[in-house]
């Protein structure tokens, strides 16, 4: 990690001389979970002297004083309808590389609504002397955008002044295989899970390039994402011709890219090639702070054998989940009464639930995986979640939801560093005993 700084920091002393860098990060428009992942990037280049600007569409506060906001409200559905659908897709479907499509139109509406409500501060925006442009990676047309019209502007003026570095954070750890092909990486599609894969069950199903029926999901998955995002998916994208951009393509936006970060732990996994200009710098962990004494005097109390802890991301309301499913965790939870349980929850809660077993809206995470009485963290397998753990030492269970969980559930099952508890078929004693081989 600390190389990979230093070859960072080298690059903008090289192009920068002895002045502190512009930086403009603009983001995925999500509840925050992407801004949290290229926050410590962000506190870090101020730390250094930079001036940092991030595209604040959500909003987003208390974060340092230092960081300048440029507030552009975008709207997020919160009626009944749009809750109940999320619901319906994050627990009875799985992502899908035929999918992909559907966030790309999205977030391009997105764009459209910028244009149609703010176009003189995307014009400032774009007239602004940035020395380099962080966007991410996942869905999110406004970046792609910015950054092609912003070096074609810097060609067309006969490249008089400061070239626009373009950095790619790619947040959600995975990057897709069609951004690799055209990239020219030269990596194997079948050689490793594909980024849309099937919930595993155990080890017995989990990825392996030996089994020809997974080469052949791996090779299915990868041509429709190919052909998806690459032919389909920038006509998808209507907005981005308003601003002049009536030819983009995926190749001529990677040729334009100084360097792609990726939030992902790059010693998890399988081997890949990487290019030079391809940096994981997921492998990073948080000072973890005091545990409140809520939750201390809770997991610390003389009788309890340690802490089960479960939290499943931000996104999981579980007043709309299938009954089936909080009722096996919530059952198998109370069978462990010599255990203090601490779960995330804003669901039904069962009359006979023991006083072992904590359900809260929100819990300190890092620190109560830091502590030390913890014995098992359940998750969804987001990946800060994912981060945290392996920080903090603590042994995983993961239940991937929706997103790119399920291949992270392929990958820590082949690793060996976690079992896996599908959503589809979740029941009581299945997800007890999972517990119980792991404490």
């Amino acid at each position: 990690m600390k190389f990979y700084l230093l070859i960072f920091t080298t690059f903008i002393l090289i192009n920068l001389k002895c002045e502190g860098a512009k930086f403009l990060f603009t983001f995925f428009h999500d509840n925050g979970s992407h801004f949290g992942s290229m926050l410590p990037l962000m506190e870090m280049l101020v730390d250094k002297g930079h001036s940092v600007t991030f595209l604040n569409t959500i909003p987003i506060d208390g974060v340092s004083p230092k960081l300048k906001s440029i507030r552009f409200p975008l709207p997020r559905r919160t009626d009944e309808e749009w809750k109940n659908k999320l619901a319906y897709v994050l627990w009875h479907s799985r992502l899908t590389s035929s999918s992909l499509g559907l966030y790309y139109t999205v977030m391009d509406n997105l764009l459209g609504i910028m244009l149609q409500n703010g176009t003189d501060k995307i014009v400032e925006i774009i007239n602004e002397d940035w020395d380099f442009i962080v966007i991410d990676d996942l869905f999110w047309s406004f970046g792609f955008a910015l950054t092609t019209l912003k070096h074609k502007l810097w060609e067309l003026n006969g490249k008089q002044f400061n070239q626009p570095h373009i950095i790619v954070y790619a947040t959600a750890a995975t990057s897709l295989i069609s951004a690799e092909s055209v990239r020219s990486v030269g990596r194997n599609w079948v050689s490793r899970v594909p980024m849309c894969p099937p919930v595993p069950t155990d080890e017995s199903d989990v990825y392996s390039p030996n089994k020809f029926s997974n080469r052949i999901l791996a090779f299915y998955e990868n041509i429709i994402e190919v052909i998806h995002i690459n032919y389909l998916v920038p006509h998808l994208m209507p907005n981005m011709k308003v601003l002049g951009l009536t030819d983009f393509s995926w190749s001529d936006f990677y040729s334009r890219t100084s360097l792609q970060f990726a939030d992902s732990m790059d010693r998890i996994g399988w081997p890949m090639a990487v290019g030079k200009e391809m940096i994981n710098i997921g492998a990073h962990c948080k000072k973890v702070k005091i545990l409140p004494k809520k939750f201390a005097e809770f997991v610390e109390a003389p009788e309890s054998k340690g802490t089960i802890y479960a939290a499943f991301g931000t996104n999981v309301d579980w007043s709309r989940a299938p009954k089936y499913v909080y009722e096996a965790l919530l059952n198998a939870f109370n069978r462990f009464k010599d255990y203090r349980v601490i779960f995330v929850y804003n669901g039904p809660e069962l009359p006979q639930l023991g006083k072992h077993v904590l359900l809260t809206k929100w819990a300190p995470q890092l620190e109560i995986l830091a502590h030390k009485k913890t014995k098992v963290f359940i998750s969804h397998g987001g990946n800060k979640s994912l981060r945290e753990a392996l920080c903090s030492g603590i042994p995983l269970i993961v239940m991937p939801v929706y997103a790119e969980q399920a291949h992270s559930a392929h990958v820590l099952l082949a690793m060996g560093h976690a079992p896996v508890i599908n959503k589809f078929n979740i029941n009581e004693e299945n997800v007890f005993q999972t517990i119980n081989e792991v404490i």
